[in-house]
């Protein structure tokens, strides 16, 4: 994915000189968009995903027990569960955000409140 969006990103900024402004500006938008799209699951999943990885392997490099006896540690592993519950709301929003039309519905109904 992010290889593809390179090569967009390079297409877009060199093999565009016949392109029109409409056309270059949608599609940078349509860019940032995937990279948007792309970075939450990132975010809310792999980081993660990492952090538990490192706790699982935390008793046998500190050589500790088991890391559930770390307080710390436990906190880690319960924050890393919710951040991962919390990706479909995410990227629901991103989608949303990412769009001008939702962009423009979402600014009034905070303007709103």
């Amino acid at each position: 994915i992010l290889a593809m969006i390179v090569q967009l990103i390079s297409e877009i900024k060199h093999g565009m000189q016949n392109a029109s402004t409409a056309t270059k500006k949608h599609q940078t938008r349509a860019v940032f968009s995937l990279a948007m799209q792309g970075a939450v699951p990132n975010l809310f999943y792999i980081l993660p995903a990492c952090c538990l990885l490192g706790l699982h392997l935390y008793p046998g490099i500190v050589g500790v027990e088991s890391a559930a006896s770390n307080r710390a540690a436990s906190t880690i592993s319960i924050l890393s569960m919710n951040v991962m519950g919390v990706h479909s709301f995410a990227h629901s929003m991103t989608v949303l955000g990412c769009s001008p039309a939702y962009r423009k519905a979402i600014r009034s109904f905070f303007r709103k409140i």
